[in-house]
């Protein structure tokens, strides 16, 4: 599994990082989950222990000095950013500027 995620792409290990995230995790689940969870809102992505480990190892076979930091605030931030994908962005803009 490490292997094929390994082939997703990405032109540096942040790159890389989003490309599994992006065939792993789709946006709505993205939506609800949090590196850490947030008391009952959100899941804790931090918790699954394997997918980290296989996202790690798919980033490490063609990015091998990536640090198990770098790889993890990459995750975090594309969490984080799970709303602004899809549109919603600029949906929240919109709605602003209508108020």
């Amino acid at each position: 599994m490490v292997n094929f995620f390994a082939t997703k792409g990405g032109s540096d290990e942040r790159g890389a990082v989003r490309a599994v995230l992006r065939d792993i995790v789709s946006n709505q689940l993205a939506l609800r989950c949090s590196w850490k969870g947030s008391q009952g809102e959100k899941h804790s992505f931090s918790k699954l222990a394997n997918v980290i480990k296989m996202i790690l190892g798919s980033v490490r076979i063609n990015f091998k000095d990536a640090t198990d930091a770098t790889i993890k605030n990459v995750v975090k931030k594309w969490l984080y950013f799970a709303a602004d994908r899809n549109g919603g962005r600029s949906q929240r803009r919109k709605q602003a500027s209508n108020q």
